[in-house]
């Protein structure tokens, strides 16, 4: 083996042993834990739909362990990162397509060492039980599933646990997303000393100033976290990529920005994925002015000093492109070596002029800890956002029959689909109920019904046509006056099943109304 060989493997065994982790598992658990707390949809799901008057702060319990659905989240953000291999998917970046987007070597040799942290959310396997186990959306979607139709009520509780425990688990992604490191491929390698203990080589500053003010200065931190968080808006949940199509994928990247296009801004409107923002608006340790097209030395404004200890340090701010508006206060400092390289200013590595230290580090905290929270209230609130109204009949016919009529109470359409109906026994297992009806569904507008029943077998015995409509007469014939001898108009039920129409004559009802071209 050669000796260039043999040191990218060295290399590459630290990287595995432990690259960089973002925030800590005490940030990522405290991150999730005020996700969950503001995530409207979880709590209005749990006690209206589900049953579970305590809302967000109802006790789950899956097998020994009994936890709070908060709790149950702030679990699966604290245990993304267990084992430490799997933090090698935790990484996006958003200038490159998905299927290479993730964390690589950059030694002059590039190795995928890790998937986009994107795919790695939407993998139906990530892992089996000794890599930590699966805990993706769509794990988390199956187990809610198992959480509504389970045959037990302990099983049904132990699948509900499990569906709040793998939201914590992408929500840990979407967290990770706003640490510039993850989105910069700026990996940092950190030693194995045994018993889940690391001796970090070359740490990422703002991932270590995050978990030191949270061990040593909670009053700084619990104010920071404390600011109201920041959402995107709805409008980022779409992808396209054929390797991540659930919406999901666009609170990390909507695929918007690039090296000569848009890009977002701290002042908002969120209308990017997270990572895109972090990228085009943070420097990481190893990426400061260097590797990526944004940002650029000529986005700092003017300098200014403050006092650093004995001395005074020079800060430079970030702001608004052809402007002098601050965006980022303390964006970078000058380095110690900066004024003795002054006459060889545009020659020098950026690492000797410029560092991030506690200032700069607190600002960016300031900008990207709220975003953490709030893009992953946002995650949690979009996996219970669909809402179904429905109504309960007794049939006219036959009163040993109930008929259920669903329609769509979500603010976007349903897709094609299949609708169940189950119920519990006096024991407390659930079955399924048989249909009367098809119960498919198929793009269901928001407010639609999903079957609508205009004229009942029983109304359609006095039901007469008067022009382009049909009326119902009463039912006593001697209340009917001149419509005594009116043939029936219909022979049976007349629903929203009867008649549909194709693509051509949709259309032309469409023009006909005004409202297509």
């Amino acid at each position: 083996m050669s000796a260039r060989v043999a040191s990218v493997a060295v290399v590459l065994t630290l990287v595995l042993a432990r690259a960089a982790v973002a925030y800590d598992v005490p940030t990522h658990r405290q991150l999730g834990l005020r996700a969950a707390n503001e995530a409207v949809g979880v709590n209005t799901t749990l006690m209206d739909d589900l049953g579970f008057s305590e809302g967000r702060d109802s006790f789950l319990v899956n097998g020994a362990t009994r936890f709070r659905v908060t709790e149950w989240i702030q679990e699966g953000a604290g245990r993304e990162d267990t084992p430490f291999w799997r933090v090698r998917h935790h990484f996006h970046n958003p200038l490159r397509a998905w299927d290479s987007a993730g964390l690589s070597t950059a030694f002059g040799v590039e190795i995928e060492l890790g998937q986009s942290s994107i795919v790695w959310s939407q993998r139906a396997f990530q892992e089996g039980p000794k890599g930590g186990g699966t805990w993706s959306w769509p794990f988390a979607r199956q187990r809610f599933l198992a959480a509504l139709i389970g045959r037990t009520p302990t099983e049904r509780e132990a699948a509900l646990a499990d569906t709040f425990r793998a939201l914590g688990h992408v929500a840990h992604l979407v967290q990770d997303a706003t640490v510039p490191a993850h989105v910069r491929n700026d990996m940092h390698l950190w030693l194995p000393l045994g018993n889940d203990r690391f001796l970090p080589v070359n740490p990422d500053w703002y991932e270590d100033w995050v978990q030191d003010t949270l061990d040593h200065d909670r009053e700084t931190f619990d104010g920071i976290v404390g600011h109201p968080p920041i959402r995107p808006l709805r409008l980022v949940f779409h992808s396209e990529h054929p390797e991540a199509p659930i919406p999901i994928a666009g609170l990390i990247d909507t695929d918007q920005y690039g090296p000569d296009g848009p890009a977002p801004s701290v002042f908002g409107p969120e209308a990017f994925g997270v990572a895109e923002l972090t990228n085009s608006s943070f420097v990481s340790r190893d990426t400061i002015f260097t590797g990526f097209p944004r940002p650029l030395v000529s986005d700092l404004g003017s300098s200014f000093v403050e006092p650093d200890d004995d001395a005074v340090r020079r800060y430079f701010p970030k702001v608004v492109r052809g402007t002098t508006v601050p965006e980022i206060e303390h964006f970078v400092a000058e380095t110690a070596l900066a004024h003795y390289l002054s006459a060889v200013r545009d020659l020098a590595p950026p690492s000797t002029l410029w560092t991030l230290d506690h200032r700069v580090l607190g600002d960016y905290a300031r900008a990207l800890l709220p975003r953490a929270i709030g893009y992953s209230a946002e995650l949690l609130d979009y996996f219970f956002r669909g809402r179904l109204a429905v109504d309960v009949t007794v049939d006219p016919i036959d009163a040993a029959l109930v008929r259920v009529t669903g329609s769509n109470a979500s603010p976007e359409p349903l897709y094609d689909g299949t609708l169940g109906l189950y119920a519990d026994t006096a024991t407390g297992e659930r079955v399924a109920v048989p249909a009367l009806d098809p119960a498919t569904v198929i793009g269901i507008r928001p407010g639609e019904k999903m079957h609508e029943i205009m004229v009942s077998e029983e109304e359609a015995h006095h039901c007469v046509r008067r022009g382009d409509y049909f009326s119902i007469l009463p039912m006593l014939p001697e209340l009917r006056r001149d419509a005594k001898t009116e043939a029936n108009a219909l022979s049976g039920e007349f629903s929203s099943a009867d008649t549909l129409l194709d693509l051509p004559g949709t259309v032309e009802l469409l023009r006909q109304h005004n409202l297509m071209p």
